[in-house]
């Protein structure tokens, strides 16, 4: 059988605590947006090299050059294209085979994401539980100090209270 321990924490231990888990909330939902930036990028990837794959090598594409510019240009050989690996290293490749790496880089990053969001849902929660005994301990510290208040006083009123 378990034994059950009991665990005591000043008002700033709980409250660090409480600050760790906002600043892990934060840090997660960076990683999460980035994950999603990329799963785009894979997304464009995979539809620009199937697009690609299905057009003859007399027609023409539209390549975008950025900040809302085109330029109008011919693939000479749609089966194949440069892949990066590091920097500015190209390596020529397969259209099929760099469609099946992106898909499977693809499928990766989703399984990250799928893990982040776990992660996240755990730290949230353990925000929210956090943030309970947080609002607990200061409602009794608040009644702790009205009763302390009012012990000295007696019966007796303060004066201009009515």
């Amino acid at each position: 059988m378990a034994e059950e321990k009991t665990v005591r924490l000043t008002g700033e231990q709980l409250l660090n605590a409480y600050r760790n888990e906002q600043a892990r909330v934060e840090m997660l939902q960076k990683r999460e947006q980035s994950v999603q930036q990329l799963l785009a990028e894979f997304a464009a990837a995979i539809d620009a090299l199937k697009e690609i794959g299905g057009i003859g090598a007399e027609n023409s594409v539209l390549v975008p050059l950025g900040a809302g510019v085109y330029a109008e240009a011919r693939i000479a050989d749609t089966k194949k294209v440069k892949s990066s690996l590091a920097g500015s290293v190209l390596l020529d490749k397969s259209a099929k085979e760099t469609l099946q790496q992106l898909e499977e880089q693809r499928k990766n990053v989703e399984q990250e994401s799928g893990k982040l969001v776990q992660e996240m849902r755990r730290t949230v929660q353990n925000l929210k539980n956090l943030g309970a005994i947080l609002d607990e301990a200061t409602k009794r510290s608040n009644e702790m100090r009205k009763g302390a208040g009012t012990q000295g006083q007696g019966a007796s009123e303060p004066s201009g209270v009515s």
